[in-house]
């Protein structure tokens, strides 16, 4: 403990003396490198990358609502995937409200430190947000650390400081540990006395120490993890933590409100868009024709909540824009079922289905979807989902839902979809004659997810790219199959019932004799729109 106290302090001290010229920043002290030199060699860790020696967090929210987030890190490096991850350290802010301040940023090896070239530091529009700078200076500064090599240690030191009116509340979902294994994980939050702070623990996260206006959370000797890709959400896996200002979800809601109701304006060009897409349509009629041109006309952008914010564009904004990510795009959407006299309001999801657990923080959601009412009846929309029908949330059903309103008080359920409603069933009607010549029909009717993938297959497409993708189901089905040219496509233009397609397929040699003996194959999936896990033995 006493080690890792000095470590923590070293932080204070160092970031006052090297705040100015990194460049001077070359001596590795005597603790330190003991501390470097005491590593577990990578045999113990055959699965990892690099060994994190400190990872240390603590964030400061301050009287005036500002906050501050101050970050070091030293981690060995033990493998070229190790290399490739941390030689280019990235630190994610936005520059509209957060300011970054590089206190230490170098690499070591052996006893000699090298700290980075101010040519090295440089800010980029990280690319998976390039669309996204209609919502801010989105940046990652990025750190490009000189002389790494697979044996090199790493250090870094940084705060990122955010303004008081930032739009984004006070809290966090963090994910304490992940892959790697790490000697000693640290994350501290510090608050002004006699304000209170809402906390949990979850998926095996330590309980925190607690004293007046202060949280600290420490995790030693973590040995890591194979994580398996397609398996839930890193918080459903990995110790996690979540932390907000807000005492209950009412406060919450009440925050994104009040960014978001605001934009939410009705003019001329809206209402007599809407005035034209339903007429002559009644019910549910009018809730998928106002959902369809959302999603038809509109591109959707990628957004982060905690580094964009909650604040959209206004309605008209994004009507002239032609874009929006989920906060825009539902905008538009309410605005436009407002012109209907139809009530509605946002609602905060989780996409991928992850849980959401009992604590008031946004930012277990990364997306916002429509609550609307028509006769009595709650419909969920989802705009920003080109192909989803009417009350489709895809993995969110069953989950909890934050609905935007002043009146919310506790998180929404939202409905289980039923098997019907999230399904794919594929046919074969194929015969074959004497001489081994196959040939019949081939099938697939889908809905949901499965439904939402075979529409985008054909949707949009050209005749050439049609007939292109078909060759290639025929082939999947049968190897060597043709494609025979006659098609049935069912529901594939129209987001609503199930969609489905019907082709003709032949095969010259699909059956092969042997004495008396005759041997098929038997035929495979045309379109893969359901993931089935592999449960080989082999693998």
């Amino acid at each position: 403990m006493r080690k890792f106290a000095w470590i923590i302090l070293s932080i204070v001290f160092l970031g006052a003396t090297f705040a100015v010229d990194l460049s001077a920043d070359t001596t590795v002290e005597p603790d330190l490198l003991r501390l470097i030199r005491s590593v577990p060699q990578r045999d113990s860790f055959p699965h990892a990358s690099y060994y994190i020696i400190t990872d240390s967090t603590k964030v400061v929210l301050n009287e005036d609502g500002s906050f501050e987030k101050e970050i070091y890190f030293l981690a060995k490096i033990y493998t070229y995937m190790g290399k490739r991850r941390l030689a280019n350290y990235k630190i994610y802010y936005n520059a509209d409200f957060q300011k970054v301040e590089l206190l230490r940023a170098r690499t070591i090896n052996g006893d000699k430190a090298m700290p980075i070239e101010p040519s090295s530091i440089n800010d980029i529009t990280p690319p998976e947000y390039s669309d996204a700078s209609i919502y801010g200076n989105l940046l990652a500064k990025v750190l490009s650390l000189p002389a790494v090599s697979e044996s090199s240690v790493v250090e870094i030191h940084a705060k990122i400081k955010t303004d008081k009116d930032a739009p984004i509340p006070f809290g966090a979902m963090e994910v304490l540990v992940r892959t790697e294994p790490s000697r000693k994980t640290f994350y501290e939050v510090d608050y002004p006395k006699g304000k209170k702070i809402s906390f949990l623990s979850a998926t095996g996260a330590p309980k925190p120490t607690k004293k007046p206006g202060m949280l600290r959370w420490i995790i030693k000797s973590y040995k890591g993890v194979n994580y398996e890709p397609g398996t839930p959400p890193l918080r459903e896996v990995f110790p996690t933590i979540f932390y907000s200002a807000s005492k209950s979800w009412a406060d919450e809601a009440k925050f994104i409100y009040t960014h978001i109701s605001p934009k939410i304006v009705l003019n001329d060009t809206i209402k007599a868009i809407a005035d034209s897409l339903i007429k002559g349509k009644k019910g549910e009629e009018v809730l998928s024709a106002l959902l369809r041109f959302v999603q038809d006309r509109f591109t959707q952008i990628n957004t982060k909540f905690e580094y964009h914010g909650f604040v959209p564009h206004s309605a008209a904004e994004v009507l002239r824009n032609g874009r929006g990510d989920s906060k825009d795009l539902s905008v538009l959407l309410i605005a436009l079922l407002k012109a209907a006299k139809i009530p509605a309001k946002p609602m905060l999801i989780s996409s991928y289905g992850a849980k959401i657990f009992n604590i008031p923080t946004a930012y277990q959601f990364n997306k916002v979807v429509v609550s609307a009412v028509l006769n009595g009846k709650t419909y969920y929309l989802d705009p920003s989902s080109q192909y989803a029908p009417l009350n489709f949330l895809g993995p969110a059903a069953g989950g909890y839902a934050l609905l935007v309103d002043l009146g919310t008080k506790k998180l929404t359920k939202l409905p289980v979809d039923i098997p019907e409603s999230n399904m794919a069933v594929y046919s074969f009607d194929i015969g074959v004659d004497l001489d081994g010549r196959a040939e019949g029909s081939v099938g697939v009717t889908a809905s949901g997810i499965p439904g939402e993938k075979l529409r985008k297959l054909f949707r949009y497409k050209k005749k050439s790219q049609i007939k292109q993708t078909l060759q290639e189901a025929a082939s999947k089905v049968i190897p060597g199959a043709k494609f025979d040219g006659d098609t049935i496509f069912e529901n594939i233009n129209t987001n609503e019932g199930m969609a489905s397609v019907q082709f003709t397929i032949y095969a010259e040699q699909y059956m092969i004799r042997q004495g008396n003996m005759a041997i098929i194959w038997f035929p495979e999936l045309p379109f893969e729109l359901v993931d089935i896990p592999n449960i080989s033995l082999e693998e």
